[in-house]
């Protein structure tokens, strides 16, 4: 069996647990602020994830979690969104925006499979349905960037279907990993897979370049969510903790200018 048609294989088995997010942002009226803005709808993707994986435990027993950018739900009066999959018609599922964080830009949606009042399949239930999507798994070890193949996976432009682009990693940052991949709007929230597993969240491309996207890595989501989540309320807008100073490497021309010979780094408060 060659190793294309297994990849093939595996892209239709991920498909799905990849959503489309149809979600309502409320523009702000900046020429009549005291008026209530328009409301504009915003497509995007997400992504089923085990709770363990993310939370470090069970948070939500009988509830399923799903990933996306936050940039996709943020502006959701209600905080709720729907989910919508290719082939069930006019029905969907209703989810909660549990937490969000912008800087890192990521939301986890909470979705209970026993209370969804626009789900209209008659051959089967909505918890049905949902127990048989899978939970996608998170790579389980650093993966720095040098040109190891990915692909991603959303519903581009409000695609009616998901959609695979097939790239590499062009590098690693400290929170970012650069992909030399196409993705458009709609693609936002979608998983970016390595070795049949999670990557990262497609969250972004350059309009002014061609084949150059970001994607937030899943194992930095993770960690934050359980060193820093605690007790968090659902609906909880969350911001990492900052210590007040930055660094940077000390470079021979600093230390020349301040007539020392060191090595280190430079703190900024």
């Amino acid at each position: 069996m060659s190793s294309s048609y297994v990849i093939a294989e595996q892209i239709e088995k991920l498909k799905e647990s990849v959503v489309r997010i149809n979600a309502v942002e409320r523009e702000f009226n900046f020429g009549e602020p005291y008026k209530v803005g328009d409301d504009v709808g915003v497509c995007g993707s997400g992504f089923f994830v085990e709770q363990e994986a993310l939370f470090g435990h069970l948070k939500f027993p009988g509830k399923r979690i799903l990933l996306t950018n936050s940039h996709v739900v943020q502006g959701a009066p209600t905080k709720t969104v729907r989910i919508m999959y290719p082939g069930t018609g006019k029905s969907y599922l209703t989810a909660t925006v549990a937490f969000l964080c912008e800087s890192i830009d990521f939301a986890a949606l909470l979705l209970n499979p026993e209370v969804q009042d626009h789900w209209f399949e008659e051959s089967v239930t909505a918890k049905e349905f949902l127990e048989s999507r899978e939970n996608l798994e998170f790579i389980d070890h650093e993966v720095r960037g040098n040109g190891e193949a990915v692909y991603a996976l959303g519903y581009p432009n409000d695609h009616e279907d998901a959609v695979a682009t097939v790239g590499c990693i062009a590098c690693r940052s400290d929170d970012m990993y650069q992909l030399a991949i196409s993705i458009n709007g709609g693609n936002s929230g979608g998983c970016v897979v390595y070795d049949g597993k999670v990557l990262g969240i497609a969250t972004s491309s350059l309009c002014e370049s061609e084949g150059i996207a970001f994607g937030v890595p899943v194992r930095q989501i993770a960690s934050f969510l359980q060193q820093w989540l605690g007790d968090a309320p659902v609906g909880s807008l969350l911001i990492p903790p900052s210590f007040g100073v930055s660094l940077r490497p000390a470079t021979r021309a600093f230390f020349k200018s301040i007539d020392r010979t060191a090595s280190g780094a430079i703190v900024h408060h």
